[in-house]
C-alpha cells in the first residue's frame, strides 16, 4: 500500500476514529487480563 495515497483519502477520519476504537478496545481487553491473572 502507499502511504500517500492513504493519507490524502477524503473520509480519513473514518479510519482515525476506527484505529482509535481498536486501541481502546485492546487497553481494555488488557485491563481485563491483567484483572483474570492477579
Amino acid at each position: 500500500l502507499n502511504g500517500n495515497i492513504y493519507l490524502s483519502e477524503p473520509n480519513n477520519d473514518d479510519n482515525i476514529d476506527a484505529i482509535e476504537n481498536y486501541g481502546k478496545a485492546i487497553m481494555r481487553a488488557v485491563k481485563d487480563f491483567r484483572k483474570d491473572n492477579k
